[in-house]
């Protein structure tokens, strides 16, 4: 990879951007639940669960990227943050394939 492509994957995932991305799934994982607990019907299921899913997706994008692409962070700390996302990411997966299995 070049210094400029380098370069340029460091400030799209630089430590702000991350936090924000991170702090946006977080929001949507939020208003997820506000969903599931006020909505009835399976229009509401449905929304929880894009919401739900499209913000857990957010956060492991955003961890693994920001630790594979920023090299200004502490190496421990960009490992740490690949793991956590991979995990999330499963988690996700592991998700989205058991409520397939059990879709109500």
């Amino acid at each position: 990879m070049s210094d400029k492509t380098r370069s340029l994957a460091s400030s799209i995932f630089s430590e702000s951007t991350v936090a924000i991305g991170i702090g946006i799934g977080v929001l949507l994982l939020w208003v997820a639940s506000l969903v599931a607990i006020f909505g009835t019907g399976s229009d509401a299921f449905k929304a929880m669960k894009t919401l739900e899913n499209t913000g857990v997706a957010l956060i492991s994008v955003m961890l693994i990227s920001g630790g594979v692409a920023n090299s200004q962070i502490e190496r421990a700390i960009r490992i740490a943050m690949v793991v956590m996302g991979a995990i999330v990411l499963l988690v996700l997966v592991g998700i989205i394939s058991g409520s397939s299995l059990f879709p109500y």
